[in-house]
């Protein structure tokens, strides 16, 4: 049995807007500036992605998040989930959890030390659940070509998940 995998990857962005604004029908301010940036982030996700063999949706509880799968290419995992979220949201998933892990202190170590030498870097939410992340600061503008390189190394990610399967589950 391969392992899933939850891929978290954050387009982060401040935006000052006034504290006191209507509510649209999600329960969330207006807000212009997220929403031409979440049209930014589907059109790379449209185009590109969709080259590289994954496929994304927009979700319909959380307005900004795009989840997408990668399935074709991977040796380690049966599927890469991805979450793509346009702003401060947080990411949910139950895929490698530390505490469940055969050796969650060397499991731990292994990823603080992958943090040092990696592209991505590993985190665990409240629940311990751990995914690997990459943030974007959109200070100079919406950063297509780094998205772009950040999809397309995805795909390394199964092999990182194959050699921290011994941690995980005691499988080889």
């Amino acid at each position: 049995m391969r392992a899933r995998v939850l891929l978290a990857l954050f387009a982060l962005f401040a935006l000052c807007a006034p504290a006191a604004q209507a509510q649209g029908p999600s329960g969330q301010a207006p807000n212009p500036e997220r929403d031409a940036v979440r049209e930014q982030v589907r059109a790379t996700l449209t185009t590109f992605a969709t080259q590289l063999g994954m496929t994304f949706h927009q979700s319909e509880k959380q307005p900004y998040n795009f989840g997408g799968t990668l399935t074709t290419g991977l040796t380690y995992c049966d599927e890469l989930e991805i979450v793509v979220v346009v702003g401060a949201q947080r990411t949910l998933g139950g895929y490698i959890n530390l505490k469940k892990a055969k050796d969650p202190v060397a499991l731990g170590a292994r990823l603080l030390h992958l943090n040092n030498d990696g592209f991505f870097y590993w985190s665990a939410d409240d629940e311990y659940d751990l995914h690997d992340d990459f943030n974007f600061t959109l200070e100079s503008g919406y950063p297509e070509a780094s998205f772009r390189v950040v999809l397309k190394s995805i795909v390394n990610l199964d092999k990182v998940v194959g050699t921290l399967r011994p941690l995980i589950d005691g499988s080889g």
